[in-house]
């Protein structure tokens, strides 16, 4: 996915990451700060690149604590906040084909 989005990889800047059920996994570098839109709004992340055979990005916890997001399991929905304004929008299930 960082090749289709030219990220640039600093694999200088490396570090293990924990992802689904608790598993350590050693990014292969970062992309630095990058902007993401979430509903057509720019947020920023620090973006770590991570060895995956589907496109996904993942937001970390200094995502959701930068932007005072609140996930909502149970109404499959985020809101996060940018420069005051709440924004909203359905989380969207992997379903493969």
């Amino acid at each position: 996915m960082a090749d289709l989005l030219k990220l640039k990889l600093k694999s200088d800047k490396t570090m293990t990451v924990v992802i689904i059920d608790d598993i350590k996994q050693k990014s292969l570098g970062s992309a630095g700060l990058v902007t993401i839109k979430v509903l057509d709004q720019p947020t920023q992340v620090e973006m770590q690149i991570v060895q995956s055979k589907d496109q996904v990005i993942i937001l970390a916890m200094d995502w959701i604590q930068k932007y005072k997001a609140v996930i909502d399991i149970n109404e499959e929905q985020i809101t996060f906040r940018v420069d005051g304004r709440k924004f909203t929008t359905k989380l969207v299930p992997d379903i493969k084909p």
